[in-house]
């Protein structure tokens, strides 16, 4: 399988299907085409694609976070706001693979490319948060590139899908699903 690898860029059409694939992954209304086109402008931010000739596999979402922005995590415990205190962050905010292209690599490789990309940033440590209630989770890839559990939220999702408006492809909304914080220095 000949997989390539892009930003998602500004393009409405690769917007779409990117906004399409990840609302099957992770609930309709985590990102929207609005979202990802301001995404692509900021500089603190990458969308990746992989591509499988013209389908579009899979996408990710990071930020390069500022430290002020760390507090989000505290619902994590005490233990994942001391070793994240002062830190900046590569936080990978969004993982999808498209149903027939999983267990090829891809996600192993987009998340490859984030941690590249938020060492490029200059980010102390790269951050993410496995879904437990997904049908495929993500814990065993985080675990497999060396990512460390710092604790688990029964509400980490509910108030995201409370105050953002989504809802989950497993719950609905709110979305009661755990989430586990996984941290791995750059």
């Amino acid at each position: 399988m000949d997989v390539t690898y892009s930003r998602i860029g500004p393009d409405p059409e690769r917007i779409a299907q990117a906004v399409a694939l990840l609302d099957r992954s992770l609930g309709e209304g985590v990102y929207d085409e609005e979202g990802l086109i301001r995404m692509d402008a900021y500089d603190r931010a990458e969308g990746m694609a992989a591509w499988v000739g013209g389908e579009l596999a899979g996408v990710s979402v990071t930020q390069a976070l500022v430290p002020e922005d760390n507090d989000y995590y505290d619902t994590f415990g005490s233990a994942a706001h001391d070793r994240l205190v002062g830190q900046t962050l590569g936080s990978l905010e969004g993982l999808a693979v498209a149903e027939t292209h999983r267990r090829h690599g891809i996600a192993s490789a987009l998340t490859k490319r984030s941690l590249e990309w938020s060492k490029s940033m200059g980010c102390d440590l790269a951050v993410a948060i496995a879904w437990l209630g997904s049908p495929s989770p993500s814990w065993q890839l985080f675990e497999q590139l060396g990512f460390a559990s710092l604790g688990e939220s029964a509400t980490v999702y509910t108030d995201d899908s409370t105050e953002n408006g989504w809802s989950c492809p497993v719950c609905g909304n709110p979305c009661h699903c755990r989430g586990r914080l996984y941290v791995k220095p750059l």
